[in-house]
């Protein structure tokens, strides 16, 4: 070690000039920012998250004589019933013809469910028909598979039980048959699911929160200490303008990793999509986890690291005037990033440019900022901003002059050169990459692309023009009782056990499903509360929404409703079978009620419909309160009890009410806490819940429904489970219609929002409208709706369900077209692209 660079290492703060602690402190800072970036990536891989674990349980059976149920149950470590949960089983089989011998085999349904790990220390099965003989084909826990010794040799009932193995064609499995007709099976030792008890879960979070700041500490000190041993090698060598290279080098990877890895861990639990395995160009196997990565890093890291380069180029350019344009240039791309980056985070959706007149609603950013600032790719995000707006002030005004931008273009050319080939053509959008899209690319921006969201569709478009959509009408029942439809805010089947595979954020209001007509099989179209309203009103799919300027309509001369792909189509189908105009016409008085002022294109769409009364958060019935929530809304608890109160007013007129929850939506901020999901939901879920009994009470049901229905489900980030094994965009929902009747029954037809209309004038009024795209879920033999889904992240996406069937539309105007052409026949193929062009607005 040279004499001269001992006293740098051990110089007193106090010594040091002005230049130098200013030097030292962005340092500090730099180092900060670098050790938070590398930590949170690799946070879970060191520390394995245990509060909110779960088991994850896969059983395919089927009931070998008579439909049946099947339910499971979990307890808590005090024995407490946590979780009942019953899947209707429906006998189904299918024949093979192999040389004209035919042979009949037995269809399997599939329960996915995951029980949290405080829930399960005891386990069980319910089986109960009245002939209780059951096939389980497959038993699967945390991904092992449970053979038949197991079963047999630790399956516990009170019941005498037969077990023994069964052969179904190429499948073999466990049969068990019992006298009894309803049959509990504990199951505890045959899965030996991993437990915990809430005492042992507080110890292991406090033992965690400890490591975690202990490696904080350690990733922040070791990297401070690499970087000013490096800074003061360079001083104490004479090398100063290659210290402020350092410099410039340390802000470059602070910038980029910061940035990357805020993307990255939002992106990070649909990184495990897949277990499967498959060859890339050089013919090395990668797993579908290390593509996405690789993908992920081409389209996002790429992007970050040309843009951190062009920022720092400012330091070695003398135009102060060129300097400027650099780096607002920047910071205005940053930005974009920055906002991206905050949709995903708090309402995972990606930023559209087509959305931008949501812009203008500022009031209500403060209810998500917080939001974002607090989370982990919040703060790594926004680090990296005041990073990169200092960096790129500090440029305009300081000059590296010792070295050349020339020379340091030289240096850096090779590596400039391989990230622009290697990420700036992105690769083709196969499945799931349209995750990992970045926000230009999302929008279009590329030299590669499939599909074109822009495309209009001409008025020679065979596929539309050679498909009539046309009405009929016929006999409803004509009930005549009150309505009242309740769209619950982000209550999707990912978040039940009856309809998905939980775990459960509404367990009440399930429990109202098990005593009242729950539909199973039931679908959103659109992750919007506003659409998902028109889309009813409407009783046609609302799909694919551009916003544009404004256009004329039948009830408002200039709104800001979307812009119409083919506007004569879908307005003809708009005004062909309105929900609330019908329901007037039948002497029915109509009310839409918000606890929140409407936002997000619900005052657009509310101006589209025709409700007697439109009544939002400024009513006078509301003023006195002074606790607001999310959008400037009141709690659930008083938006129900001012129905409760409006109705007790009402006349002998019959009355439609349609209202939303607000509560639980996101950022969360309820009453029983701030910036809290679970919380959120158990408040909604219990007023809900408070809020049917309250009407029972009145004795509403002896004269009135309840609808309670999903808008569309929760965008959390619970990576593919999230979707329930349903494909890509498909958005399924509850639905339960509740009568006072508690008679409990489950409907298995497939149907969505577009047909919800159809089937409450088939309930309550003389006659019912419907055209032959709509499902009425009550009727002998009713066919299976086709369901569209779609996400206003990747615009050129729609996906198509048709019967178990699904496939991706690459939207492109007239040049749409199906990304399998094998799925779907020709004439279906033909059949829904003209469907999708008439609905499209």
């Amino acid at each position: 070690m040279p004499d001269n660079l001992s006293p740098f290492i051990f110089m007193k703060l106090s010594s040091l000039n002005t230049k130098e602690i200013i030097y030292f402190i962005l340092l500090l800072f730099l180092s900060l920012l670098l050790s938070h970036s590398i930590f949170e990536p690799l946070k879970k891989s060191i520390l394995v998250p245990i509060d909110g674990a779960n088991n994850s349980i896969l059983i395919n059976l089927t009931y070998l004589l008579k439909d049946g149920d099947f339910t499971l149950k979990s307890y808590d470590q005090h024995n407490t019933l946590q979780q009942n949960t019953s899947k209707k089983i429906i006998l189904k089989k299918h024949t093979i013809t192999d040389n004209n011998h035919k042979q009949e085999f037995i269809d399997f349904e599939s329960y996915a469910i995951d029980i949290p790990i405080l829930n399960s220390h005891k386990i069980e099965i319910e089986l109960n028909t009245d002939d209780n003989l059951v096939y389980i084909d497959e038993i699967i826990i945390n991904n092992r598979s449970i053979s038949l010794n197991d079963f047999i040799a630790n399956a516990k009932s009170t019941s005498k039980l037969h077990i023994g193995k069964f052969k179904d064609g190429a499948s073999a499995g466990i049969v068990i048959g019992s006298e009894d007709k309803s049959t509990v099976i504990d199951i505890t030792n045959v899965l030996n699911p991993v437990k915990v008890t809430s005492e042992e879960l507080k110890q292991i979070n406090d033992e965690q929160l400890l490591y975690n700041i202990l490696l904080r500490a350690f990733c922040f000190v070791t990297v401070f200490l690499i970087c000013y041993i490096i800074s003061i090698s360079l001083k104490a060598f004479n090398k100063e303008s290659y210290r402020s290279i350092f410099v410039i080098i340390l802000i470059f990877i602070a910038l980029t990793l910061s940035i990357t890895n805020s993307y990255y861990l939002l992106f990070e639990n649909s990184f495990h999509n897949s277990n499967t395995f498959f060859k890339d160009e050089t013919n090395t196997f990668l797993s579908t986890t290390q593509s996405n990565i690789l993908i992920f890093l081409q389209n996002f890291g790429t992007l970050i690291c040309l843009l951190s380069l062009l920022l720092i180029s400012i330091f070695f350019i003398k135009n102060r005037i060129i300097k400027s344009i650099i780096a607002i240039s920047s910071v205005i791309i940053l930005a974009i990033l920055i906002i991206d980056n905050c949709l995903l985070n708090v309402l995972n959706v990606r930023l559209n440019f087509n959305m931008a007149g949501h812009a203008t609603e500022t009031k209500y950013f403060d209810d998500f900022i917080y939001s974002y600032m607090i989370s982990d790719s919040g703060f790594l995000m926004c680090a990296g901003f005041i990073t990169f707006v200092i960096t790129g002030f500090s440029g305009i005004f300081v000059t590296i002059e010792k070295v050349s931008l020339r020379k340091l273009a030289s240096y850096l050319s090779i590596p400039i050169a391989s990230l622009t080939v290697w990420g700036v053509y992105p690769t083709d959008p196969e499945d799931f990459d349209f995750t990992y899209l970045n926000p230009f690319q999302v929008n279009g921006f590329c030299f590669q692309k499939m599909g074109n969201f822009y495309s209009t569709y001409s008025d020679n478009y065979s596929k539309r023009n050679n498909l009539t959509i046309s009405y009929k009408s016929e006999q409803g029942l004509n009930q005549k009782k009150n309505i009242i439809l309740v769209l619950v805010e982000s209550w999707g089947c990912n978040f039940t056990y009856v309809c998905g595979t939980g775990p459960s954020k509404m367990p009440s209001i399930e429990a109202l499903a098990k005593n009242n007509a729950f539909f199973d099989n039931y679908y959103s179209i659109i992750p919007s509360t506003s659409f998902s309203l028109l889309s009813i009103i409407k009783s046609v799919p609302v799909i694919n929404i551009a916003w544009d300027l404004p256009i004329e309509t039948e009830t408002s001369s200039s709104i800001s409703i979307p812009k119409s792909f083919n506007k004569s189509y879908s307005r003809m189908l708009h005004s062909q079978n309105d929900l609330i105009s019908t329901f007037k016409s039948n002497n029915y008085k109509t009310s839409f009620i918000s606890s929140t002022d409407h936002v997000f294109g619900m005052r657009d769409i509310i101006k589209q419909t025709n409700f007697d009364e439109v009544i939002d958060t400024s009513n006078p019935g509301f003023a006195g309160i002074t606790e607001r929530f999310t959008f400037n809304s009141v709690n659930d608890q008083e938006l129900f009890k001012f129905i409760i109160t409006k109705i007790k007013s009402e006349a002998d007129k019959p009355f439609f009410y349609v209202t939303k929850t607000a509560t639980n939506h996101t950022p969360f901020n309820s009453p029983l806490g701030f910036n809290n999901l679970d919380k959120a939901f158990e408040y909604t879920d219990q007023e809900v819940y408070r809020f049917v009994k309250q009407l029972e009470a009145i004795d509403y049901f002896k004269n009135g429904i309840v609808i309670l229905v999903g808008d569309h489900h929760a965008w959390g980030a619970d990576g593919a489970k999230r979707n329930n094994n349903e494909p890509t965009f498909i958005n399924k929902v509850p639905l339960i219609i509740i009568d006072g009747k508690n008679q409990g029954s489950i409907n298995h037809t497939q149907f969505s929002h577009a047909s919800l209309g159809v089937l409450l004038q088939y309930l309550e009024l003389p006659t019912y409208k419907f055209n032959q795209f709509n499902t009425n879920p009550l009727i002998d033999n009713a066919e299976s709706e086709i369901i569209f889904g779609y996400d206003f992240g990747a615009m050129t996406y729609l996906e198509v369900k048709k019967d178990d069937r699904s496939n991706t539309i690459i939207l492109d105007g007239d040049d749409s077209y199906f990304k399998d052409d094998n799925i779907f026949t020709p004439e279906e193929m033909d059949e829904i692209l003209g469907y999708v062009a008439y609905f499209r607005m």
